[in-house]
């Protein structure tokens, strides 16, 4: 099982309920194929650098997942049709990441 983090930007007349609909939904994916969201982080309403479908802001939400590396294809697959998604981004993350957060939270303790 690999570690994974995802970037969702929503469009921006999301209500908070849509958006927690789009999160369980990722959940959902990732159980189904054997894996599990291990971090969800709700980063706010910002700005975008540039207009994405006419649209100048976004709801930004970035999870980490633990997936199989064949669920992830089939992840993408169905955040691709999502109208509420404006873009999607799945970045594997390396061991040495992965051991180094780990360190740092142990040092912190």
């Amino acid at each position: 099982m690999n570690s994974y983090e995802l970037n969702l930007l929503m469009r921006p007349e999301l209500e908070e309920k849509q958006r927690d609909e789009l999160v369980e939904l990722v959940e959902k994916i990732a159980k189904q194929n054997g894996g599990e969201v291990t971090k969800r982080e709700a980063a706010g309403k910002k700005a975008l650098a540039y207009p994405i479908s006419k649209m100048s802001e976004a709801w930004y939400y970035f999870l980490n997942l633990s997936l199989p590396p064949e669920a992830v294809e089939k992840l993408e697959a169905k955040l691709r049709v999502e109208e509420k998604l404006l873009r999607t981004l799945v970045v594997k993350k390396e061991k040495k990441e992965i051991l180094s957060k780990k360190k740092v939270k142990a040092a912190q303790k």
